[in-house]
């Protein structure tokens, strides 16, 4: 009996298509960091007093009130530039990471759930909320995945 070769039979993308999917993901990750701290800005008293809600955040309500939408916008800056997508995509990972855990700890723990979120975000139930951010952590390191397995050619030029 002669063996066959074994041939992989993978789904793969070109470059371009590559490219693309990281520049759709990026643009998405810039609007929704942009629309959420334009929100946090445009009505700041109402995000602060739902910082102050939060008992554990209430002692540093002020100073994170002001940090968030700059960390959103210092975040959206680095996707938009080329040299510095990589970094944006880690940037707006970690820091969706960090509003998945709080929002799940909030379901777990807190009685009342404030939520200070933009657009059609604040519509959502927290379950719902939930979901969307898990969603965007996937994109962004789905993102980072393809910009990698690319020799970081598309997110590094």
């Amino acid at each position: 009996m002669e063996a066959l070769p074994f041939k992989r039979n993978r789904f793969q993308l070109n470059k371009k298509t590559k490219e693309v999917i990281v520049f759709i993901i990026c643009l998405a990750c810039i609007f929704l960091f942009l629309s959420s701290a334009y929100s946090k800005l445009l009505n700041h008293e109402q995000f602060v007093q739902g910082l102050k809600a939060v008992s554990f955040l209430r002692p540093v309500a002020s100073e994170l009130s002001w940090l968030v939408p700059v960390i959103e916008t210092s975040i959206a800056a680095l996707l938009i530039m080329p040299r510095t997508t990589w970094y944006g995509l880690i940037g707006f990972a970690v820091v969706m990471v960090a509003f998945t855990i709080y929002i799940a700890g909030m379901m777990i723990w807190a009685d009342k759930l404030p939520c200070s979120c933009n657009l059609f975000i604040e519509k959502l139930s927290w379950s719902q909320h939930l979901i969307f951010n898990i969603g965007f952590v996937f994109l962004s390191i789905i993102a980072l995945w393809l910009g990698r397995i690319s020799n970081y050619k598309i997110l590094v030029k």
